[in-house]
């Protein structure tokens, strides 16, 4: 799947029992407001001393020495009622993600008995153990301690907290536990967010999470949870009030989670069940969720056909890499809610259905097997923003229908067997959102279209197909352009400064095997752009070795081979080559001493210098390259020292030598041709 991914807004609100209101104010019934009492600013101010604060986010908070009222302190907040700190809200992301906190938690908060609200999300307590103390807040409601970087085990005394509506542990990777029994006592508990933690020794997690009854968001995504035995009847048959459960990035491999799942059937709106290892049929009791809104199974092992039915008020439905097999059901089009529909990289079959849903904002079915044409109904979809039906069987036309697709930002039909001329005026209604175009690897003939006014354009993808004409200077207007990828075609003409006058964002150009095309660039032209790939095989550079590559400081990938090139190679080339794993510029009649240099390539860099005409000696630094072709070079005195320093860096066999002798050979990083 190329492109975002589309994340609806579900239509339900989830009950938040503790709001945050604005920070450094008191908060409680009727207007008298009442100065903090001096235990807890005492409390507040030994706090500060085992706090690193790099960034001044406590500059607000007194000292000693002065009266400041510590609930007009950055982050405090205080009861009306009874001037008590309530709220202590340090949570970095309400800040800044590049401001946050560091050092140690004092056990000086235990003074703030009334706190009913602790965030220290975001902050930086690395080398420290999450608090047990925090335990003995019995009145606390809201804690989020995410992110924090804590090490070490969940401490049970999280279990004392019997007023808890919501808690957030997320993002602490280097955090465990060897069971959740703690969770049982917090009956009104209805957030918990483990996103995160190691929790693989926790065998029967499910048990911890049925003892929740209030329970409405769960979030237990790469926590490592390990697969379930059977369930006991006593999971199956117990009450839930579950909404958002999040599982995904696990270990689960069995069906057995599946009876457990279901005991949610009637309150379930987002489930997320994504890179995990569930094997079998896809289960068409998910049908039976009557309001599921949110559903991704994507990244298992799932086989079986698409069930024909599904809950009427699904918005987000994910099936893509599995192995589910069969044609793609007709019903969807009956599903006036979907917005978001992922079948990639399945097994599918057949031909796409006339009718699916006409609410479709993304819809990904790339990677089937999918035959026969794209449906003219497509234009109905008037509201779809991606579209990626690549690497299928799909042949014909596209449809004029897709003129209607205003908004669409991504568009991918590539590796396909679609023909016919490439309208002039391509998709004229979607030229201000179109982002993603990759009609690669088809069988489009006709001239090159007019992209004029498509200035939301980041990637431009039509190589492999027969396109012929000339480039046209209007290409220059794609002003966000940084994929053009137009390679084995039949493109023609000259292509010049003018092309890519306006195009600063550009990284990769690729142009190769369009034998019939020139690059005609001034020696002393200096592009906007910083190019990371650079394909122009077969094209026509030459006879002077081109000269703005100098400018390039970055690219990894430079094929420049058989492109009419019959001059001295400079010698800042070998400085520019540095940042190279791939480079290739063989077959030209490129002359010149290449230095000795102490230069170092990219990790297994692959260098191809064959058939050109070099002078002098071989030097040692391209032995450093992972693969290297020599062959048909002109290198000349050294011929017994090729040999040696081949066998010296890359054993080789009797034949290979007796080869080398003939040719300079083609030698690998293992020693093979």
């Amino acid at each position: 799947m190329v492109g975002g991914s589309f994340q609806p807004l579900l239509g339900f609100t989830l009950l938040l029992l503790c709001v945050k209101p604005g920070l450094g104010s008191s908060i409680g019934e009727g207007d008298a407001e009442v100065g903090c009492i001096g235990r807890e600013r005492q409390a507040l101010l030994k706090f500060k001393q085992g706090i690193v604060d790099d960034f001044g986010i406590l500059s607000s908070w007194g000292n000693e020495e002065d009266k400041t009222d510590c609930c007009r302190w950055e982050g405090v907040q205080c009861s009306n009622l009874t001037g008590h700190v309530v709220m202590l809200d340090l949570g970095a992301y309400g800040y800044n993600e590049s401001r946050y906190l560091r050092g140690k938690i004092s056990h000086s908060l235990l003074g703030l008995q009334h706190l009913r609200h602790l965030d220290l999300s975001g902050n930086n307590f690395e080398g420290e153990s999450m608090p047990e103390f925090i335990g003995s807040f019995t009145k606390m409601r809201y804690l989020n301690l995410s992110s924090t970087h804590f090490f070490g085990t969940l401490p049970c005394q999280l279990g004392n907290l019997s007023n808890l509506n919501s808690l957030d542990l997320s993002g602490n990777s280097h955090m465990s536990s060897e069971n959740l029994d703690w969770l049982s006592h917090l009956s009104s508990l209805t957030h918990l967010n483990l996103n995160g933690a190691n929790l693989s020794k926790v065998i029967q997690w499910p048990e911890a999470i049925t003892k929740l009854p209030s329970l409405i968001e769960l979030h237990l995504k790469s926590c490592d949870l390990p697969s379930l035995a059977t369930p006991s009847l006593s999971l199956v048959n117990s009450s839930a009030s579950l909404v958002l459960l999040d599982l995904s990035f696990n270990q689960l491999h069995t069906a057995s989670i599946y009876p457990w799942l279901f005991n949610f059937s009637n309150s379930l709106v987002h489930l997320d069940l994504s890179y995990n290892l569930l094997r079998g049929s896809l289960l068409g009791a998910f049908g039976n969720m009557v309001s599921l809104a949110y559903l991704d199974l994507s990244k298992n092992r799932l086989g079986g056909r698409i069930p024909t039915h599904f809950s009427g008020s699904l918005v987000h439905l994910e099936l893509s890499n599995n192995f589910i097999r069969g044609s793609i059901p007709g019903t969807f089009g009956n599903m006036t809610s979907l917005a978001s529909l992922g079948l990639s990289r399945n097994r599918l079959k057949g031909k796409i259905p006339k009718s699916l849903s006409s609410s479709l904002v993304y819809l990904d079915l790339s990677g089937n097997q999918i035959q026969g044409s794209i449906p003219d109904t497509f234009g109905n979809m008037t509201s779809l923003r991606t579209l990626c039906l690549c690497s299928n069987q799909l042949e014909g036309e596209i449809p004029k229908s897709f003129n209607n697709l205003c908004k669409l930002q991504t568009l991918e039909l590539c590796r396909n067997n679609l023909d016919g001329v490439l309208a002039k005026n391509l998709l004229p209604c979607a030229n201000d959102t179109l982002e993603i175009l990759d009609l690669s690897r088809n069988r489009f003939i006709g001239s090159f279209p007019d992209f004029i006014g498509f200035s939301s354009l980041t990637r431009l993808e039509l190589g492999y197909n027969q396109l012929n004409g000339n480039l046209p200077e209007s290409i220059a207007q794609l002003s966000q352009l940084q994929v053009l990828n137009m390679p084995w075609n039949s493109l023609q003409g000259t292509v010049s400064e003018a092309h890519l006058f306006n195009l600063s964002k550009l990284q990769h150009f690729d142009l190769a095997f369009n034998s019939l095309l020139t690059l005609n660039f001034s020696s002393d032209w200096v592009p906007q752009f910083q190019l990371t790939e650079i394909l122009l095989a077969s094209c026509k550079l030459g006879p002077r070795f081109p000269g703005w590559l100098r400018s390039q400081k970055g690219v990894g990938w430079l094929d420049i081979s058989g492109s009419g090139i019959s001059d001295v190679i400079p010698n800042w080339f070998w400085n520019f080559s540095s940042h190279l794993y791939r480079l290739n510029i063989s077959n030209n009649e490129i002359t010149g001493i290449v230095p000795n240099l102490s230069l170092r390539f990219a990790h297994f860099a692959q260098m191809d210098l064959s058939s050109n005409r070099f002078e002098g000696s071989i030097p040692l630094f391209l032995f450093r390259a992972g693969w290297l072709d020599l062959s048909k070079t002109c290198f000349q005195g050294q011929f017994l020292y090729c040999v040696q320093l081949v066998v010296e860096l890359w054993p080789i066999s009797t034949s290979q030598i007796t080869y080398c002798q003939e040719s300079y050979p083609t030698v690998g990083h293992d020693g093979k041709e």
